[in-house]
């Protein structure tokens, strides 16, 4: 039976088949001209980045290596990083980090 852990990576093996960075011609077609409220200044964006925590099953012989303390995720987890255009598209994700590496 494949756990969360196994699951997980092998739709991100899969879909890594199409997510791509945008190459240097699409970048005029991607650039989003947003206002920063706090200081009035306008950036040219082209790409946005979040991320988010996966609980999962620590595997054997980790330690506390996927233990992520934050306030209100104490559990093990890993971290997943992605980054989207500004039409929603994911154009790339990071994953396998374990829950306290990215945190600190």
């Amino acid at each position: 039976m494949i756990n969360k852990l196994q699951s997980w990576a092998v739709r991100c093996v899969y879909l890594c088949r199409f997510i791509q960075l945008p190459g240097i011609g699409e970048l005029p077609q991607l650039q989003q001209d947003l206002m920063n409220p706090a200081d009035g200044n306008q950036y040219h964006v082209v790409l946005f980045i979040d991320g988010f925590i996966v609980q999962i099953q620590r595997p054997d012989g980790a330690g506390d290596a996927y233990f992520c303390g934050r306030h209100g995720k104490s559990c093990d987890s890993l971290n997943v990083q992605y980054i989207t255009d500004k039409d929603g598209r994911v154009r790339h994700i990071i994953t396998g980090l374990a829950g306290t590496n990215s945190q600190n």
